[in-house]
């Protein structure tokens, strides 16, 4: 479809199941498509998809929202309903394909159902005997074209999309194993894939909370490849985090376009204050998510992490100007804000409360817990004595 051409497309909209039932609403399609393929003509590329890859549209949805409309009436002039709807349809029949990103942030309330409607009826209507009437984002093909690959591309958006709150998990995944199109190999769940990376580089560290400013991005690899060989992996990946999330990705959303580390003052009293407290996110029983504001624990250790970064590199300026001089700048924290007393005190008080509250009911807990290991054992003691394929039974239900 991507390679038909235009009168081609407009074609197969006119028939099922792209046809709609209504006059109206086969107008607004039909004129929606035209003037978007009017359009899309002007760029360069042999397919549809690479002239809209080529367009100022696959780059940023929220440009699309609000420039749409000006675009493409260079072409044809149409109404912005219909703008976007063409876009729909033109999607929905695969004559173009919307990246996954492009997607989660263009929020459209009709794409998952048009596309289920055309795309591939019957595997939604299996998916949702499975699944239920949920809705799903559309990568292009059919169901069964689904591989393991798109579903960690899908997770991997799902997570950037989240903003720090659970996805929700991977149950998408064990769903579309129930439809059987996925290899036998493939993985049982995605559930804990993201918490076994393994190690990651320097670079990796820094990348999961983008920074902006190229500069400063390669200046914080730099830094953390210099003091990693005398650092353990966790001390490291805290310190990536200090500095990427807490520290640069905070200032540059406030104050976007910086690309130097001397910080005018009220720009480094605005971010400590902020760094006073944090969103708390807990997930209530009904599955909707609470948030409450609360203080920061770890306030002085980003404070030390930011001082020493800061520190050894007006040390190391005076070693390799060259490569550490022009970074140089004055550190934003005092020695003062560093005092870590009041926060291990405040820890220790802590700890020392719930071990108070926990103590009257710690003998039923231990009591609870040997009851546990003796039925668990139990029931290991007859699943190892039975034989692979066979039935047992356990407290009475088989």
């Amino acid at each position: 479809m991507t390679s038909a051409s235009a009168d081609e497309v407009l074609a197969v909209l006119e028939r099922e199941p792209f046809r709609a039932n209504a006059a109206h609403m086969r107008w607004q399609r039909r004129s929606g498509a035209r003037a978007l393929l009017a359009w899309l003509s002007g760029f360069d590329g042999v397919s549809w998809q690479e002239r809209w890859e080529a367009s100022p549209a696959a780059a940023c949805p929220q440009r699309w929202r609000r420039e749409a409309e000006a675009w493409v009436n260079t072409a044809a002039a149409v109404r912005a309903a219909n703008i976007q709807s063409g876009l729909l349809m033109l999607a929905a029949a695969d004559v173009i394909r919307l990246s996954l990103p492009w997607q989660m942030d263009w929020h459209s309330g009709n794409l998952g159902a048009l596309v289920e409607e055309c795309r591939d009826p019957d595997g939604v209507a299996r998916l949702k005997e499975i699944a239920g009437p949920e809705g799903w984002v559309s990568a292009g093909g059919g169901l069964a074209d689904i591989t393991v690959g798109d579903a960690l591309e899908y997770d991997a958006e799902l997570r950037r999309t989240a903003r720090g709150v659970s996805s929700g998990g991977t149950l998408y995944y064990a769903r579309l194993r129930e439809l059987g199109h996925l290899p036998a190999d493939a993985p049982t769940t995605l559930r804990f894939l993201e918490k076994v990376t393994g190690q990651l580089t320097c670079t990796q560290l820094v990348d999961r909370h983008p920074v902006a400013s190229p500069g400063i991005r390669a200046l914080l690899i730099d830094y953390l490849e210099e003091r990693r060989p005398r650092l353990d992996y966790s001390t490291v990946d805290n310190l990536a985090r200090y500095l990427t999330r807490n520290f640069w990705a905070d200032i540059e959303r406030h104050h976007p376009g910086l690309e130097t580390l001397h910080l005018p003052a009220e720009i480094v009293t605005a971010w400590k204050e902020r760094l006073r407290t944090r969103v708390q996110r807990r997930r209530r029983p009904d599955g909707s998510i609470e948030e409450t504001v609360v203080q920061r624990a770890d306030r002085v250790m980003i404070f030390i992490a930011v001082r020493a970064f800061y520190l050894d590199i007006a040390r190391w300026a005076s070693e390799e100007p060259a490569r550490w001089g022009p970074w140089a700048a004055p550190c934003p924290i005092k020695v003062a804000e560093t005092a870590d007393r009041k926060r291990v005190a405040r820890t220790k008080a802590r700890m020392d409360q719930r071990t108070r509250e926990r103590l009257p009911v710690l003998e039923t807990f231990a009591r609870a817990a040997a009851d546990h290991h003796r039925q668990a054992a139990a029931h290991l003691d007859i699943a190892r004595a039975t034989e692979p394929g066979g039935r047992f039974t356990l407290d009475g239900a088989p």
